[in-house]
C-alpha cells in the first residue's frame, strides 16, 4: 500500500462497491474483500448502483463491465465524476474498454485473491487522509489521481 506523505492514520476499513450482477461471482469478491478488511456494498443493477453512490461515500468499486446486459459506463462516469477510484471486471479483452478508461485497471474473470489486493493497493494510492479540524480523529478526502499501479 501507498505510505500516507502525512503521517499514520488512524484504523479505518475502506468501503468498496462492487458492481457484479452474478451473484457467485459478486459473493467471492465480497469474500475476498472482507477478509482484506473491507466493508462491501453489492449492487446487481445499474439502477441500484446509482442509488448506493448517491447515499454512501466509496474509497473505491469494482465494476463489472456487462450488468444485466447493459454497459456499466454510466457508473464509471459517475465514480470518475466523484474522484473514486474503480477497477473493471471482465472476462473480455482489455482492449474491450473505451478508450476513455483505458487508464484503469481492468481484472480478468476468473478473478485471484491477488488481483483484488492491487485493485485496493491501487486506490490506497489515490486517498488522502487528514486530521479533522478540531478533533484527534482523521477525516477522508478524496484527490483526483488516474488509477494505475506504480
Amino acid at each position: 500500500m501507498c505510505a500516507d506523505p502525512e503521517g499514520p492514520t488512524a484504523p479505518r476499513r475502506p468501503n468498496i462497491l462492487v458492481v457484479e450482477d452474478d451473484m457467485m461471482i459478486g459473493m467471492c469478491i465480497e469474500d475476498f474483500l472482507l477478509g482484506l478488511g473491507c466493508d462491501v456494498v453489492k449492487a446487481m443493477r445499474l439502477e441500484k448502483a446509482i442509488q448506493e453512490i448517491a447515499a454512501g461515500l466509496f474509497d473505491g468499486a469494482l465494476l463489472d463491465v456487462n450488468i444485466a446486459g447493459k454497459p456499466v459506463y454510466p457508473i464509471a462516469e459517475i465514480l470518475s465524476a466523484q474522484h473514486i477510484p474503480f477497477a473493471f471486471v471482465t472476462g473480455h479483452d482489455p482492449d474491450f474498454i473505451p478508450h476513455a478508461y483505458r487508464a484503469n485497471l481492468v481484472l480478468g474473470k476468473p478473478l485471484v485473491e491477488r488481483e483484488i489486493t492491487q485493485a485496493l493497493e491501487a486506490f490506497a494510492c489515490q486517498w488522502q487522509f487528514t486530521p479533522a479540524a478540531g478533533t484527534a480523529k482523521w477525516s477522508y478526502h478524496r484527490r483526483p489521481a488516474v488509477l494505475g499501479l506504480t
